[in-house]
């Protein structure tokens, strides 16, 4: 396998890595953290704004979870390697040909 070949497997599977398990769950852990802390604004709250912030907040944190989630997904599963080719060897063949 060539230099170039072995880089850009490297680069897409550090990419890969990166975005599906520190990116991604952090995002979800930030929304998690959002949600818990709309329902503790909203449970606590003295007055109606308070309570109203506390359900914008829970709003916000489920719609983030969700989004965040839907595109770990997306990501994930379309850098499987029988979707998208990520072997140089193939990549080489595909432009040899033409």
């Amino acid at each position: 396998m060539s230099l170039p070949a072995q880089l850009f497997v490297s680069l897409t599977t550090s990419v890969k890595g990166f975005f599906t398990n520190i990116f991604f769950p952090f995002l979800v852990l930030l929304s998690t953290i959002l949600f818990l802390w709309g329902v503790v604004t909203a449970i606590t709250a003295q007055a109606t704004d308070q309570y109203n912030e506390g359900k914008k907040l829970i709003t916000f944190g489920i719609i983030g979870v969700l989004v965040f989630t839907v595109l770990w997904g997306l990501f994930y599963f379309s850098l499987i390697p029988e979707i998208v080719p990520t072997d140089p060897a193939i990549l080489q063949d595909q432009y040899i040909d033409e």
